[in-house]
């Protein structure tokens, strides 16, 4: 199930040494796995390939999952630490195409830890997936929204038990268009609430869920209402107040356009075009600490039709990190960031 791959010839871009260079790095960032220094993030294939994910800290390529097999729907990736041990783990959930089945993966052996459908068997239009502590027990919970085809219905599952925790429908009973989700503290009382975007057809409607009770403290729309590409979303604290903040990606039709709103204010902390202005296909986001700077760097990887070059941002001020490939180069059907 997991592939060390440094010594491959499409490894990072921006690893460029030999074999024999890269793999005692490699062993010596896994002989110092601790919670200062790994800052785990994912990178999953849309469709059109085998479903791969690809786990990073900063730029330096640590392992890779084949989460389904030969299921070539796409994949969709969080990470968080949901075995308590320090170091994030890796949940993966299958793309159009599929039972809405989502597993997890510890981050330091790759050992499969969770594998559950998320939602009815017969549900085939993807999951989406994000990673918190919800019930603000110590442990990281797993958030799911469904793709296109089903209600609106969000659920949480503890990453203690795996016992459904939450359940509740983001947007009217009628939608149809998925819910991407995203997952962290937005009003500061050490529970994580739930981020939830309208996927195609509903318009960029953001609305933010308290991880305590499941009221509602935010609703918006980040970008124009007349835009019915949809949204995805991520949360993490950007302009490093102690709370997280909420980062929007375009779907596809609006251009790859990045924001940040602050998550107390919603005023707008960042807003830029990871990729150039013409470029249709949509943008994924998350949002990672990777600088360990008290500050969460933004992740960008784009939707179909492009190859796939994650970019890393510092939001505030905003400026390009580190960009690399994540998968060849003559692999154009997007990727998912987490």
């Amino acid at each position: 199930m997991i592939d060390r791959i440094c010594q491959r010839t499409h490894c990072p871009s921006a690893q460029l040494r030999s074999a024999a260079s890269f793999r005692p790095r490699l062993e010596e960032l896994e002989d110092r796995v601790t919670p200062t220094n790994l800052t785990l993030y994912a990178v999953g294939t849309d469709a059109g390939t085998p479903a791969e994910v690809r786990v990073y800290n900063q730029f330096v390529l640590r392992f890779v999952l084949h989460p389904f097999g030969s299921f070539v729907g796409g994949v969709r990736v969080a990470t968080g630490d949901l075995t308590g041990d320090g170091v994030d783990d890796i949940v993966a959930a299958a793309g159009p195409g599929s039972a809405p089945v989502v597993k997890a993966f510890d981050g330091v052996t790759g050992a499969l830890i969770r594998n559950f459908t998320a939602y009815p068997a017969n549900f085939t239009g993807g999951v989406f997936v994000a990673v918190g502590d919800i019930n603000h027990d110590g442990i990281a919970d797993i958030v799911t929204g469904p793709g296109a085809g089903s209600k609106p219905e969000v659920k949480v599952f503890s990453g203690a038990t795996g016992a459904v925790i939450r359940d509740f429908l983001a947007y009217d009973p009628g939608f149809t268009g998925g819910v991407t989700v995203a997952a962290g503290d937005v009003n500061g009382n050490l529970f994580a609430d739930i981020v939830t975007g309208a996927g195609k057809g509903g318009g960029p409607h953001v609305k933010v869920f308290e991880g305590a009770n499941g009221a509602v403290l935010q609703s918006f729309y980040a970008y124009s209402p007349s835009f019915t590409g949809g949204v995805f979303v991520a949360a993490g604290d950007v302009n490093a107040n102690g709370r997280a903040d909420i980062i929007t990606g375009a779907g596809p039709g609006g251009g790859p356009h990045v924001e940040a709103f602050d998550g107390q204010s919603l005023a707008l902390q960042a807003s830029f075009f990871a990729y150039g202005s013409n470029f249709g296909g949509g943008v994924r986001v998350a949002a990672r600490d990777l600088d360990h700077d008290s500050r969460a760097n933004i992740i960008t990887g784009p939707g179909p039709g492009s190859v796939s070059q994650v970019k890393v941002f510092k939001s505030v001020p905003n400026f390009l990190r580190f960009s690399f490939f994540a998968f060849p180069t003559n692999f154009l059907g997007g990727v998912f960031v987490g």
